[in-house]
């Protein structure tokens, strides 16, 4: 039997209808909002990411990247990081930076470009340790879509179900919603405006509607969940939570963190090209390091003279000032103090001038002689330097020109060094640039990189090679030459007196007095001498500079007669121009001499060169 209903009731049933149907649509349709608080939260967390990663970029990073960007002035501006630049406008950038507007808007696009690159390159990393509040939100959100797809499938097929039959009943009931309108109404109205009432109120308070109900109160729930309750969902499914967010946001799920693998390269790529200019910056070092050691030997050899210089003056009687009588007053001057040479020369002109009985001309005279004396003097004092005379300044030379000689085999393996793997590094730096810099990594093609790579896999091995322990070992060893102490300096003198001397005359020519070697020869001949090239593999000691010339001089003018004085080493000549020759295709020779030196020679042949000689007496060959 059909239940009596007012007006009232009508409309209160047809409202309670809609609302169903309205809540029953909206969870159907619920995906698609679900699947957006996803992407929402997802996004979150990755601009924070990357936020994150330019807080940690310094702007010193664009000065790699941008020509013409003067290091500091962003920084000047307390702009220190790459988020500071993200986050400022260009205009902002242009007024309060002083870059032009085409300048400021470069940067941006730079920054901005590196900073959709990093973005892209984030991936999430969800993880109970992990917790704030953009990782909650996000597993929130996958924890509520999770749970709510069967509901709203169910919801989908509850309002396919029945949707179309609850529209037509309200509209078949809305005749009874109003006094005026149920009383214009036809019986039939009425009669199908009852049976309308009671089709509604049998599927809203059937089972339809407690299915409709228990849908939405379900959703409604599961979209209250706790934060706590969701987190522990996630260490119970992990997986399920990462297959959600792959399907949903692909490109930001995984484990495979391409950003900090970026970061992780360029922070060793820099490192590495740090260590390589090191390499080369030490190896140049190390190979300049010839001129500035003759640099202490030349400051050290003038010392050595003027204290010599200083010597001389200091013994030298102020009469000299008068020698020629040039009419100085040489007693006036000593009974004041001035008794010699050293004192006149210390002594200004002024000074000199107010000496009562010495005018101004004279004084000004009086400090010419002196000079000229002095220069005179520093002229022709020699170097001569004795292991039984041994001062300060002799010392101090004897010690630059230990540190010169021993450095130099070093420096010549630093030379070999640099021309082996010298260009390979620069070529390996520069095809390995985009390593070195996070900005420009990210802005080259996935080939340049992977160049890049392999370049940086090439320079990381030879720096871990044994090209890398010979770098280390002849810096060490010249360290540890440059601190030669005295006594081992003046030890290896003696042992190489010649040698010392050959390197003084090489750096000072004339310091040792043999400046004029070739003194009364035509320029010509002694031009040609000076380049005539020995041989001297072979030759088992080292010749002196004058010994050098000798040995040129034989060898240019083949026919000779050496006439150097006794005791200079005319043999040792003799046998250097022979190694030479040697050296150079000659396979015999002899020497004429007297019985009585006939075994020096031997003896001094095989001492000081690899030549056998076959002596030769009363019909008798020895080979010694």
């Amino acid at each position: 039997m059909a239940k009596t209903f007012t007006s009232k009731d009508a409309k209160n049933l047809i409202n309670k209808a809609n609302t169903r149907l309205s809540d029953l649509k909206k969870t159907a349709y619920l995906d698609s909002a679900l699947r957006q608080d996803i992407i929402k939260a997802a996004d979150s967390y990755v601009t924070r990411e990357m936020m994150s990663y330019l807080r940690c970029i310094s702007v010193a990073e664009l000065n790699d990247v941008l020509i013409g960007l003067k290091p500091g002035v962003l920084e000047a501006h307390k702009l220190n990081t790459l988020e500071q630049i993200y986050l400022s406008g260009s205009i902002n950038l242009s007024s309060l930076c002083g870059f032009s507007v085409d300048s400021a808007n470069t940067i941006k696009k730079v920054v901005n470009d590196f900073a959709r690159e990093v973005k892209k390159s984030v991936k999430i990393n969800l993880s109970s340790d992990n917790k704030n509040s953009y990782t909650t939100t996000l597993i929130k959100a996958i924890y509520i879509y999770k749970e709510s797809v069967s509901y709203v499938l169910n919801s989908k097929e509850l309002y396919t179900q029945k949707a179309k039959y609850i529209n037509n009943a309200i509209e078949e009931l809305k005749p009874a919603t109003g006094v005026l309108r149920s009383i214009f109404a036809s019986k039939m109205v009425k009669i199908k405006a009852v049976e309308a009432y009671q089709n509604l109120m049998d599927i809203l308070d059937g089972e339809y509607g407690k299915s409709v109900n228990s849908v939405i109160s379900s959703i409604n729930k599961i979209s209250h969940t706790g934060d706590s309750d969701a987190w522990k969902d996630f260490d119970a499914g992990k997986a399920e939570y990462y297959s959600i967010l792959e399907k949903i946001y692909p490109t930001h799920s995984g484990n495979d963190n391409t950003l900090q693998k970026a970061l992780d390269i360029c922070k060793d790529g820099k490192q590495l090209a740090d260590k390589a200019n090191a390499v080369l910056a030490l190896l140049q070092a190390d190979i300049n390091l010839s001129d500035s050691l003759e640099e202490k030997i030349k400051d050290a050899a003038d010392a050595y003279i003027d204290n010599e210089t200083s010597s001389i003056l200091n013994s030298t009687s102020a009469e000299e000032v008068n020698r020629g009588k040039k009419g100085i007053r040489v007693k006036t001057l000593m009974d004041n103090g001035y008794t010699t040479m050293a004192d006149l020369y210390n002594a200004s002109t002024y000074r000199l001038s107010v000496i009562r009985g010495i005018s101004d001309d004279g004084a000004y005279t009086i400090k010419m002689i002196v000079n000229d004396f002095v220069a005179d003097t520093r002229n022709q004092v020699k170097i001569r330097l004795s292991a039984d005379n041994q001062n300060y300044n002799s010392t101090e030379l004897v010690k630059a020109v230990s540190v010169y000689k021993n450095s130099l085999p070093y420096i010549s393996k630093c030379n070999d060094l640099m021309e082996e793997k010298g260009q390979y590094i620069r070529d390996a730096l520069a095809e390995m640039n985009p390593t070195t810099n996070i900005i420009r990594w990210f802005s080259v093609s996935e080939t340049m990189q992977g160049k890049a790579s392999k370049a940086y896999q090439r320079l990381n091995a030879l720096l871990d090679s044994e090209f890398s322990t010979q770098v280390d070992d002849v810096d060490f060893n010249l360290d540890i030459i440059s601190v030669t102490n005295s006594e081992d300096a003046w030890a290896d003198f003696v042992s190489n007196n010649i040698r010392f001397y050959n390197i003084l005359e090489k750096i000072i020519p004339g310091i040792m007095g043999t400046d004029n070697l070739l003194y009364g020869l035509p320029e010509d001949l002694a031009n040609d001498i000076q380049e005539e090239i020995i041989y001297p593999d072979g030759l088992k000691c080292t010749l002196r500079g004058y010994q050098e010339l000798g040995v040129k001089y034989i060898l240019h003018q083949k026919r000779v007669l050496l006439g150097d004085e006794m005791g200079l080493g005319k043999t040792i000549q003799a046998i250097a121009t022979m190694v030479s020759l040697k050296n150079t295709g000659a396979t015999h020779f002899i020497v004429v001499c007297p019985a009585s030196v006939v075994t020096n020679w031997c003896r001094e042949i095989a001492e000081h060169s690899t030549l056998k000689a076959t002596l030769v007496y009363g019909g008798i060959n020895i080979i010694v």
